[in-house]
């Protein structure tokens, strides 16, 4: 019991961290990324420290940004803000690498919803795979670097395996590659 409830509150503090990120980032809490912020290559482990192609020990400092895991295949936000302006507030709270979680239905849809061209003129059109990887692309002029989270096959909900008979292990694989 105590242990289901240490998970419990493991997940509550989770939720609200999300939400107060979120919330600064919508409530328009943008300031200028700190000027030390860099992106510091491929990460690796050496015993129980992850270090840096360099040696140097490194620490994730990680914040997710999800929707294109949901039916909008776009982060959630961008009809309200810009790509830049979310990015900014991530890197100003201090925050290292965004985790971005994606679908493979995403990856395969021919557009995304929920994006506000007037906010996002750059955005609007792009195929979600080209969406992602332009948030990839501005993520690492912003100092961030990015973990990729396939967080389901669909976004209608988790499933019991990697794949499903609608997106199959095949596709998962090929969808990493």
């Amino acid at each position: 019991m105590r242990e289901r409830w240490s998970r419990l509150s493991r997940a509550r503090m989770r939720v609200a961290a999300v939400a107060a990120v979120a919330g600064l980032l919508f409530a328009g809490a943008v300031t200028a990324p700190p000027a030390s912020a860099a992106v510091p290559g491929w990460l690796s482990t050496s015993g129980s420290t992850i270090v840096t192609s360099t040696g140097a020990p490194y620490t994730i400092e990680a914040v997710a940004w999800f929707g294109m895991e949901t039916s909008n295949c776009a982060p959630h936000g961008l009809w309200s803000i810009s790509l830049d302006e979310g990015l900014t507030s991530i890197a100003a709270m201090g925050f290292t690498t965004l985790r971005l979680p994606f679908s493979n239905e995403c990856l395969a849809a021919q557009q995304s919803t929920s994006i506000n061209a007037a906010v996002n003129p750059g955005l609007a059109g792009l195929t979600p795979l080209r969406l992602l990887d332009t948030v990839i692309a501005r993520a690492k002029a912003h100092g961030l670097s990015v973990i990729l989270d396939r967080h389901r096959p669909d976004s209608g909900a988790q499933s019991q395996l990697w794949y499903t008979s609608q997106y199959s292990e095949k596709r998962w694989i090929d969808d990493w590659t």
